[in-house]
């Protein structure tokens, strides 16, 4: 049974608040299983490609996707209107760029119910191709799709196709905005960065005195960097030196992070940022399953019907890449994620507020307005860039 609101408007407390929940605890999950690493994610990629994969599921295997992702109180037609709403009202500007885009490949040999496929086209604007999953170029065209919606980030998502998948279902997303403060490069300078558990590193630390929205608690500080276009923003949380990380992601909550965003006010900072670019790739089985999408992961208990007849499908994999650079300009930022579903064979068997960035610390791109957050992370070690 789906849920009875059928508010469609993306911007809603009510839409925001799923996606901030949603979120902090993908954020929570991952940082459990990959604390000590780098951590880069687009809950938005991840509720977008699911979604669409649950226009395919039926039951109770519906019912805990939705759950998962924080949507059980809407009907599936809001939640696919709500989606149609946002990719609609993206802005894009010279400066700013955020592009969406979703695709469904499937095996040129199985069948489709077609209203699945219609109703992803409509809603999000699916790209839909049927392809010879046994071609030997396959995986590249799938790769090339995706690298090309993510303007090169991400060039590889697959590296085969197995026996058993017949369909992928793929959210990329790319954002790449310029600061409306820019760094300026000359003041980029080496500065120790400190690493859990490790030796500090030399890193390239960018530096800017200026007003921004900026809030100091006991155990952290907070910065907002916003974007040339307004509604964006990359607020920055730094545990104090006597908390930690992991103090601050386990115990934040959406209603907090709300309020924290809130009681931000412009005050003039010295802020010392390091100039850094990452790669992130995780199965998010695991963390899905924990938040109670089970029995899509299960090929005997999985009701993917809507999909197609056959009644064997399941959900083999939901993987997520994403890319991360910030430098003096500003921030490019892509994310994809493939949600592999499968067929059990039975043939084969198989002020001076000074704010010095030098330790591990939170971050996440969001609008302002609404505080819809498109990217979460955190950062243990910022890598190098490459000039």
């Amino acid at each position: 049974p789906s849920g009875t609101s059928d508010t469609v408007d993306p911007d809603s407390p009510e839409w925001v608040s799923t996606n901030q929940q949603f979120s902090l605890k993908m954020m929570k999950e991952l940082f459990s299983v990959k604390g000590q690493e780098n951590i880069f994610f687009s809950p938005l990629s991840i509720e977008m490609a699911l979604s669409m994969t649950a226009n395919g599921a039926e039951g109770n295997t519906q019912t805990e996707m939705r759950q998962a992702l924080g949507q059980q109180n809407f009907t599936t037609d809001a939640i696919n209107k709500q989606f149609q709403s946002l990719m609609a009202n993206i802005p894009q500007r010279d400066n700013f760029k955020i592009n969406l885009a979703n695709s469904i490949w499937y095996k040129n040999t199985f069948q489709v119910k077609p209203d699945f496929l219609q109703t992803n086209e409509t809603f999000y604007n699916a790209e839909v191709s049927a392809l010879d999953f046994t071609a030997p170029e396959a995986p590249g065209q799938i790769n090339q799709w995706v690298s090309d919606a993510t303007e090169g980030k991400i060039p590889k998502v697959l590296d085969q196709i197995k026996q058993d998948d017949i369909m992928f279902l793929i959210n990329a997303i790319y954002f790449e905005a310029a600061w409306k403060d820019s760094f300026p490069v000359f003041d980029t300078k080496d500065q120790l960065f400190k690493v859990n558990g490790d030796s500090p590193q030399l890193r390239k630390f960018m530096k800017l005195k200026t007003t921004y929205p900026y809030l100091e608690k006991d155990d952290f500080q907070a910065v907002s960097l916003t974007y040339a276009v307004d509604d964006c923003a990359m607020t920055i949380f730094l545990p104090s030196e006597e908390s930690s990380i992991g103090n601050l992601v386990n115990s934040l909550t959406a209603s907090q992070m709300d309020e924290y965003l809130s009681q931000l006010s412009e005050a003039e900072v010295y802020l010392w940022l390091p100039r850094f670019s990452m790669e992130f790739e995780q199965s998010l089985k695991t963390m899905l399953a924990n938040l109670g999408m089970k029995a899509a992961f299960q090929p005997q208990q999985a009701d993917l019907t809507s999909i197609s007849e056959s009644g064997d499908l399941y959900v083999s994999e939901v993987k997520h890449n994403s890319f991360l650079q910030v430098y003096e300009q500003g921030t490019i930022a892509a994310a994809a994620t493939t949600v592999a579903v499968g067929t059990t064979s039975i043939e084969i068997p198989d002020g001076d507020n000074i704010m010095d960035v030098d330790r591990p610390f939170l971050l996440m791109i969001h609008q302002q307005s609404t505080s819809r957050i498109l990217f979460m992370g955190s950062i243990q070690k910022p890598e190098p860039i490459n000039d």
